[in-house]
């Protein structure tokens, strides 16, 4: 048998698709890199590049079996990481929209505020956002189901099919983040 890197790409999926990980893995290292660089150009964040394209080759790898490839290899795994940018991009404009909701003056009707605890108060929810923004995708996704969707532990480790351990696990870290973040507002709050 030959080797590996000298399998077309369609070769390669195909023994994929039976289960061979050599092949795979071969796919990986083909396209990692390449999948990579188009994920940080339209995100400029290296971490959430990073955490795309491994989610699209694990994605590849469940499905496998049902995938059927209408065009390239290539143009499928690029469509993957664009579908997956866009929806990151989407969460990234959710949000800013969300802080920028927090800070109407209706969210604070009643509360009597000076302008520089207005302005503190603004700088700490940026503060906040730019931390969310910048955590890992499926932390960040199991924060905002608990802390800003409301859903309780129980019911996102149904929804996303992980054990409520590792949403404790993945809230902790974010709000370790978070805390470490906003050490310089420590004397606000």
């Amino acid at each position: 048998m030959p080797l590996l890197e000298t399998h077309t790409d369609e070769l390669l999926y195909q023994l994929s698709k039976e289960g061979d990980f050599a092949a795979f893995n071969e796919l990986y290292k083909r396209y990692w890199k390449v999948l990579f660089a188009l994920a940080n150009k339209k995100l400029n964040n290296l971490y959430d590049a990073e955490e795309i394209v491994q989610d699209v080759f694990v994605d590849l790898w469940n499905q496998r079996e049902k995938t059927v490839l209408t065009h390239s290899l290539k143009s499928y795994l690029a469509g993957m990481v664009k579908f997956k940018v866009y929806s990151k991009l989407a969460l990234y404009s959710k949000r800013q929209q969300n802080a920028a909701t927090l800070l109407t003056a209706e969210a604070y009707q009643g509360a009597e505020l000076s302008a520089d605890e207005l302005f503190r108060l603004k700088e700490l929810k940026e503060e906040i956002a730019l931390t969310v923004n910048s955590l890992p995708e499926r932390c960040r996704l199991i924060y905002t189901l608990s802390r800003e969707e409301g859903l309780t532990h129980k019911q996102i480790a149904s929804d996303l099919n992980i054990s409520e351990k590792t949403i404790e696990t993945q809230i902790t870290r974010a709000l370790r983040r978070i805390r470490v973040a906003l050490q310089s507002f420590i004397s606000f709050l």
